[in-house]
């Protein structure tokens, strides 16, 4: 075991995450929130419900995208839609178990972790150049250590970037996740 950055890792991971450019990252974070907020802004009649700002580490990109109150809430019916189904399927077949309970329309969340289903998504898409190929699968996905306190450091830029953003639902959250790991850091309004 190694000290890098402040942290124990094994010795044979290192030269993994040294090759990680740090700043690099930041930047396209940045670059990428930016042309995200620019590429939205065009759009001023829909009010902005969830931001999504995901970096996919083995495509090796960072992508923005956005979504409105009601596309997130039909992704909230068929979400429950489905959960509901499920259970009454299990009811049927005998296979309740004590942890299955019956769905609950007010605990259905917002779509998190599927971009892909946004009103606008992968509005603006940067390349990682930063991030070396084959990174979580070296690093023996300790890369996410390196990567989280970046991304949490420029959600306060785009915190500060908000004002660019004509119309925001008052229930507008916006998000850092890591496509792979399923994590991340909201902001809510």
């Amino acid at each position: 075991m190694q000290i890098f950055n402040g942290r124990l890792y094994p010795e044979e991971i290192i030269p993994y995450l040294e090759q990680f450019d740090k700043e690099g990252y930041t930047a396209e974070l940045k670059s990428a929130i930016d042309q995200g907020f620019h590429k939205i802004s065009q759009h001023p009649a829909t009010a902005l419900y969830t931001c999504c700002i995901a970096t996919d580490i083995y495509k090796m990109e960072t992508t923005v995208s956005f979504d409105d109150f009601d596309t997130s809430g039909q992704y909230r019916k068929n979400l429950f839609a489905a959960l509901e189904k499920r259970y009454r399927q299990k009811l049927e077949q005998g296979k309740l178990t004590k942890r299955d309970r019956i769905p609950d329309m007010n605990n259905i969340p917002r779509n998190y972790d599927d971009p892909d289903k946004y009103a606008f998504p992968r509005i603006a898409s940067i390349k990682n150049t930063s991030i070396p190929k084959n990174f979580e699968f070296y690093t023996q996905r300790k890369c996410w250590y390196e990567i989280f306190p970046l991304q949490q450091e420029v959600l306060q830029y785009a915190i500060g970037q908000l004002h660019v953003l004509p119309n925001l639902h008052p229930s507008f959250e916006m998000f850092f996740i890591g496509m792979e790991s399923k994590e991340g850091f909201i902001y809510k309004r």
